[in-house]
């Protein structure tokens, strides 16, 4: 009770001077006589006003907080009658007394008008902002959280002769990680009901710092359903600081777009509780990527917070400048994010504070210094407050309970006031993360799950719900959209995508990515069903039709793997709208298909058809689309599909040769053991436009590129080594052992020759794992893609896949969030995303390795290595935890592809990556007249264990290839330069290709689209952005990444749409607000 009696005093002791003021200001005017005097007083007393009028909104914020003890299940009847009864009475004395206030404030300003029109001069006027409301509960919306919270004004003097330690409550929270989800839920929820009390109870106890994360507050929230509000009045009080980010990401696992999500949507939900602190805390990440501050920027944050990654000759103040320029403030916790959590517990002596500012202050630029109070799940000391309010500090010493925002807002003014030239750190952070890269590797399935998951919701859900809005009546389905992404979000700890935590932890990761592909799947399906009818009727296709869908900006002409139902044969023929007769190849007849409708109106019904899986050549624009109408001639294909040969490597001419041996003719023979020579010349052999392929006895491949007849060697072969280590680093154990050395066994099938692809098995054995290797070229491909399975039985070691590198003089790049940066090429393990390129810096030709889902790449003995997989039997870090799911005991299949470049002027790495984007976003087909509620098989959605329904002797599953290659490298010659018309077929082409669309989606408040790519090169590209007529664009909008408008920018229009020209400087993201 006294803690509200004094609340109440003081807010009638604030009115009473409010009051008081005015009362003497309307008293001397009446007795000032002289203008100029008039003018003195004037300018003093609205100073003066408006310091009272911040004090009336500081007391009504308190008064709000008072308020909500009276819903408190502390407070007992009684007192909140009694404090029912004064904060009735305290609203309408404020209400009149607000309204008196502004009365009177008006008077002065009308005085000052008067006198400046006798001068001839008006000031410019300054609105007022409204009074917020105070009814009930209702009270708390509308207000924000205040832009600071200490005494800013006092702490900003004398810094020459003043340190000041800065003390911030916090804990460091992982949701998961050697203790399950819940169980750490569970002590989330007592430490927050702690930190919610002190808040209320103790006045010293100023402020509370939430790791930078929203997460918490959700988790704590489905527990405690009562408690948003008391996180919204705690917030617009200063007590609490929610947000930025959603959850604490791993930087290098989590895509670009998934990481500008992890921050709006950590946005969005504090804006929801009265607004986000603005930076960016990012404490405990495995290393930092280098875009990050162009990517805080984006949202408006200027500094970056975190114990990890910059050297220490860098100071606890430092800039880090991107690649593209934008440079944030990075606050280096040099001594951790607990180093004030050594506070005595009783009472807090003056050499303590004495202690920590020696510390500190040797590595400081200014006079602010941080101290840490808490550390991974740990609350902070209860009693901090208490013991600073009444501490005896050192001489020239300050201490405050602190915020993280005021102490950054105090340490950018100090460095801009005093002129203090920092340190600039440029790049990625990865400095001492040494012992914990091996995360990029462990539980490796869920990596894969975690690539399958951010392709199905980034380039097929989202866009295509977009497509339907735009072209369709559809409603977007903006909380589902959401809702997918918080699934993802909630995988993207790094404790969690990094595998490295408990089995329960694995078991719920799985689940999540689960409950994940369900929603993203029904998304897409219900999307699909309205997408594929509305474009099916801008192209005309006779019959069966299938659509398909390029989801890229890279104009495309590949085959594709389709799954059709209907009636299906033995051969299947296609045509595209254009009337052009295109290239199938069937690839598998299941027969009947038990299936089921699920009508929108109606009960479900039964269904049984055919189903059946071919080949196909498609030609699709960027972000485009085609219909090709599909029938089944009845023919089989001519001849054998096992006696087909290429002829001259152009797949037009077919030849007979003798029949090959089949399978159960041939013994795996033992290594190093001279291979008896075949009838067939070719039987290792295969060729299109751009390779020419030779499978060696050690099953691994040389290939040749046609254009530069340079030849590769080595590429894929096997390694197996043991692992002593735990899921934060690999420890070699023992000798490694390679396919083709003694002791292994390899058997190679023939190669299969087909007029949409060729393929070769290879079938090996390998310190006690039986691999099936699959070599497969694609007609037009520039790439050699590969897909290696095996069941893995055994325990602590791992499998790599090895690319020779047959040139010294070497640079490598690897893809990256939002660029492709260049590393050195020496080191340990390094993180990738799509591809990791190795270019031969004397001829500018090289190699790339896509990859789908495998993030670790390095640099060792004069190869390329990919981890395939890395099994281990426990944690790491800190203590004894087994954990067996670690082993990842079991069937694994893992895809990647080798493609060689020459140098191409104007084509960075001869279009090489742009051939591992396409590796990655595959095209997606739809079946207009078939889809019923359920989506069919697509290249994507098909899990490993479901691949023995396809036949490896006649396809590999889930390949595309790219179109012909031609000396500019261009898309294939599709790509269409920038003063060309835009494909008919296409919604939107962004030019020169090597640009990356990140996303295709609606914008977050406005009824428009967004669309982000970025430039991933240092070099500066002429680009056009040009979009359909179908869209209706009306304006286009460049806008920050957080979607707010920056400028509008000029268009073009011609017959076949709108398009806008700009430049695009090195590495930038660029974010366009398409108005429709």
């Amino acid at each position: 009770m006294s803690l509200h009696r004094n609340l109440l005093l003081g807010i009638s002791i604030c009115l009473a001077c409010v009051w008081g003021s005015y009362f003497a200001f309307v008293s001397y005017e009446r007795h000032t006589q002289e203008l100029g005097v008039r003018d003195t007083q004037v300018a003093h007393l609205r100073k003066q006003a408006d310091k009272l009028e911040e004090e009336l909104h500081r007391r009504e914020l308190e008064r709000d907080f008072l308020l909500l003890q009276v819903n408190s299940t502390k407070t007992d009847h009684e007192q909140k009658l009694l404090l029912q009864k004064q904060i009735d009475t305290l609203k309408q004395q404020l209400k009149q007394d607000q309204e008196q206030f502004q009365v009177q404030l008006g008077n002065v300003r009308k005085q000052q008008q008067d006198d400046e029109h006798k001068r001839g001069t008006l000031p410019i006027q300054q609105q007022q902002p409204p009074a917020p409301s105070c009814a009930g509960s209702s009270a708390l919306s509308g207000l924000r959280r205040p832009k600071t919270s200490l005494d800013m004004e006092a702490l900003k003097k004398n810094t020459d002769q003043y340190t000041t330690l800065h003390v911030i409550s916090h804990t460091h929270w992982d949701r998961e990680w050697y203790l399950p989800f819940e169980t750490f839920r569970g002590r989330l929820v007592s430490l927050l009901d702690t930190v919610m009390d002190r808040i209320e109870e103790d006045p010293n106890f100023k402020h509370f710092h939430l790791d930078g994360q929203m997460v918490p507050v959700d988790d704590y929230v489905q527990v405690r359903e009562h408690s948003r509000e008391l996180f919204h009045a705690a917030n617009i009080a200063g007590k609490i600081a929610l947000g930025p980010w959603y959850v604490q990401p791993d930087e290098f696992l989590a895509s670009a777009e998934a990481l500008v999500r992890n921050l709006q949507y950590g946005i969005l939900k504090a804006e929801e509780l009265g607004g986000a602190s603005y930076i960016g805390y990012i404490p405990d990440s495995f290393g930092h990527i280098a875009q990050m501050p162009q990517l805080l920027q984006g949202f408006g944050i200027t500094s970056a917070v975190s114990g990890r990654g910059i050297e220490a000759h860098y100071g606890s103040e430092a800039w880090w400048e991107g690649p593209d320029g934008s440079r944030v403030i990075f606050i280096f916790l040099s001594k951790w994010y607990c180093n004030g959590l050594d506070m005595p517990t009783d009472h807090v002596p003056s050499h303590y504070w004495e202690r920590k500012k020696h510390e500190l202050k040797p590595q400081a630029a200014t006079s602010h210094l941080l101290l840490m109070n808490g550390c991974d799940h740990t609350a902070p000391d209860p009693q901090v407050g208490s013991k600073i309010a009444s501490g005896q500090f050192p001489g020239n010493t300050r201490v405050v309970h602190s915020n993280m925002d005021d102490y950054i807002a105090l340490v950018e003014d100090e460095i801009k006031t005093k002129s203090i030239n920092l340190r600039v750190r440029q790049g990625e952070l990865r400095y001492q993360v040494e012992g914990l890269t091996n995360t990029l590797s462990n539980k490796i399935t869920q990596k894969q799950a975690n690539w399958r998951m951010q392709i199905l919701l980034e380039k097929w859900a989202e866009p295509l719900e977009a497509i339907g809005w735009a072209l369709t009546s559809r409603k977007y389905d903006r909380d589902t959209i959401w809702y997918a992404w918080r699934l993802l979000l909630e995988n993207h700890p790094h404790d969690s995508i990094c595998g490295c935590s408990s089995q329960e932890v694995h078991r719920d990761v799985d689940n999540r990515f689960a409950r994940l592909k369900e929603v993203a799947t029904h998304l897409t399906t219900m999307s699909s069903m309205h997408v594929a009818n509305a474009l099916a009727q801008y192209r005309r296709a006779s019959g069966t039709r299938i659509l398909v869908m390029n989801p890229t900006n890279i104009p495309r002409k590949e085959v594709i793997l389709v799954s059709m139902y209907g009636q299906g044969g033995s051969a299947v023929s296609a045509r595209a709208s254009t009337g052009e007769v295109v290239l199938c190849q069937m690839i598998q007849n299941y027969g009947s298909h038990w299936s089921y409708t699920l009508p929108s109106v109606g009960f479900r019904a039964p269904r049984t058809e055919g189903h059946f899986v071919f080949a196909m050549e498609v030609t699709v624009p960027s972000l485009g689309f085609e219909v090709y109408a599909i029938s089944n001639s009845g023919q089989p294909p001519p001849g054998n599909p096992q006696n087909f040969v290429a002829r001259d490597a152009s797949f037009h001419g077919i030849e007979e040769r003798a029949p090959a041996r089949t399978a159960g003719d041939r013994k795996p023979k033992p290594a190093g053991g001279r291979r008896k020579l075949l009838e067939a010349a070719d039987e290792f052999h295969m060729e299109n436009e751009n390779l020419r392929v030779t499978i060696g006895k050690n099953g691994d491949a040389t290939v040749v590129h046609k254009t530069t007849l340079k030849s590769y060697a080595g590429v894929n072969v096997l390694e197996d080594v043991g692992d002593g280590g735990d899921q934060y680093a690999f420890r070699r154990t023992g000798n490694a052992n390679t396919l083709g050395i003694a002791g292994s066994t390899i058997d190679i099938k023939p190669v299969k020759h087909f007029p949409t692809h060729s393929i070769v098995e290879v079938q090996a054995h390998m310190a006690g794992i039986n691999y099936k290797i699959i070599y497969l070229l694609l007609k037009g491909s520039r790439r050699l893609d590969i897909r290696t399975e095996f069941n893995n039985n055994k325990h602590n070691h791992r499998v790599r896949a090895l690319f020779a590198i047959p040139f010294g003089n070497k640079a490598v790049h690897a893809d990256s969030q939002f660029e492709v940066i260049s590393r050195g090429s020496s080191g340990g393990a390094q993180p990738q995303n799509r591809f990791t390129i190795v270019e031969n810096t004397d001829d500018k030709g090289g190699f790339t390795v896509a990859n789908r889902g495998l993030p670790e790449y390095q640099l060792e003995g004069g190869n390329l290595a990919i981890t395939l997989i890395r099994s281990t039997d426990r944690i790491g870090d800190w203590g004894h935890f087994p954990v067996s799911t670690a082993q990842e005991q079991g069937y694994q299949a893992m895809e990647y592809s080798f493609i060689p470049f020459g140098h191409v002027p104007g084509i960075p790495f001869g279009g090489s990556d742009v051939e591992g984007r396409k590796f990655n976003e595959r095209i997606l087909t739809m079946q207009p007249e078939k889809w019923h509620g359920f989506v069919p098989e697509t290249l994507l959605d098909v899990e490993p264990s479901e691949l023995s329904a396809f036949s490896t002797e006649n396809a590999m599953y889930g390949q595309s290839s790219s179109g012909s290659m031609d000396t500019t490298a261009n898309a294939g010659g599709l790509e269409k330069a920038l003063g060309e018309p835009l494909a008919s077929n296409s919604l939107v082409d962004i030019r020169p290709s090597f640009l990356s669309l990140s996303t295709f989606k609606k914008a977050q408040e406005r009824e428009s689209l967004i669309v982000r790519f970025y430039n991933p090169y240092d070099l500066e590209v002429d680009a056009q952005i040009h979009f359909s007529v179908l869209l209706k664009v009306k304006q286009v909008h460049k806008v920050n990444i957080a979607e707010q408008r920056e400028t509008q920018l000029g268009i073009s229009r011609n017959e076949d749409g709108t398009y806008v020209a700009m430049q695009v400087p090195k590495k930038k993201i660029i974010t366009l607000e398409i108005e429709l």
